[in-house]
């Protein structure tokens, strides 16, 4: 299975350390929609890399974005990571079987309350899963997966090359023109 992420890039690193695709900044973790702090990193990726991109470029919604917008502090950028895995086992949430098994409603997917989304991911997370598919909020023919970190070890490969954010890169211009952000 691909899964792309847009992480903030040293140039360099290709590993789980700061700088890196696989890296997971643990400490800014905690409000996100399934962020589970006590217990394990979560890594937030999509099936398709123009998802991944309108994930990390929607809160320029009525503004212009330009290339400096990708540039972030001690000389990193904004990247698009693609990586590949064949062994992960995922609970599949954009299944209509699988949430009639799971007694769960399709908004308790979906929705912005946090506590509903975490206790989610928790009980996933309890079940030895390695993370589960959802819906974009932004797009629901998008497909996100939350991961986590711990079990993620050899079971994905980063799938060169790490692209640098652009308003030339084709997934970028796409979600732009989505999102109705424009490019400078």
């Amino acid at each position: 299975m691909d899964f792309f992420r847009v992480f903030d890039w040293d140039t360099r690193s290709k590993g789980a350390k700061f700088g890196g695709p696989f890296y997971i900044p643990r400490s800014r973790q905690g409000a996100g929609r399934h962020d589970l702090p006590q217990q394990d990193g979560v890594f937030y990726v999509s099936t398709d890399p123009i998802s991944a991109v309108a994930e990390a470029i929607q809160m320029y919604r009525n503004q212009t974005l330009n290339d400096i917008d990708f540039r972030i502090e001690d000389k990193r950028v904004q990247a698009l990571a693609h990586f590949r895995s064949a062994r992960l086992r995922l609970v599949d949430l954009t299944d209509s079987n699988e949430l009639a098994r799971r007694q769960i409603r399709p908004a308790t997917v979906a929705t912005h309350d946090r506590l509903v989304t975490q206790r989610l991911a928790l009980s996933i997370f309890e079940e030895g899963a390695d993370g589960f598919l959802w819906w974009s909020t932004l797009e629901a023919r998008w497909t996100n997966a939350t991961l986590f970190q711990s079990r993620l070890r050899k079971k994905m490969h980063l799938a060169p090359p790490v692209l640098p954010l652009s308003i030339q890169l084709p997934e970028l211009r796409f979600a732009a023109q989505f999102l109705k952000i424009r490019l400078g």
